[in-house]
């Protein structure tokens, strides 16, 4: 995956800075709980693929998010179809969890980059079945909230 990855962000963001500057990206916030800023900088963007890096539910993924990033999370700037990208780790996510986390206090392995392989079909390729995926998502979310 490292050949996607353009650059590799850790949260350094904590809730105790607690302010007004930036959207506070912690897993509570991320796994729909409310807003709290925080006085420091935006260091991640929409298009930046988030990994919850240590505990219980290392290695689970997120996307579509801005703001300074949580301590216990790692952000990756993606140069290809990020959207992409992130479907297809998504697609993949019960094996993030087997095969590249730390069997005792669970971390994602510091080799991830290198070992986690991704396919790399062309540009637009990329953006048709991203985009394809992310409707799909957001139709079984509606439909898991009627």
């Amino acid at each position: 995956m490292g050949e996607v990855v353009s650059a590799e962000k850790k949260g350094k963001a904590k809730a105790d800075m607690i302010g007004d500057e930036s959207v506070y990206l912690d897993t509570e916030y991320l796994n729909g709980g409310q807003i709290v800023k925080v006085n420091a900088v935006k260091d991640t963007y929409l298009d930046d693929v988030i990994i919850l890096w240590d505990g219980s539910q290392a290695g689970t993924l997120y996307y579509g998010f801005e703001g300074a990033l949580g301590s216990t999370l790692k952000a990756y700037t993606i140069s290809e179809s990020s959207l992409f990208i992130y479907q297809q780790l998504k697609s993949r996510q019960q094996i993030i969890y087997e095969k590249y986390r730390t069997p005792n206090i669970p971390h994602v392995i510091k080799t991830f980059l290198d070992e986690f392989g991704v396919y790399i079909p062309s540009l637009p390729e990329q953006k048709a079945i991203g985009d394809f995926f992310q409707t799909l998502d957001r139709s079984i979310a509606l439909h898991q909230r009627e």
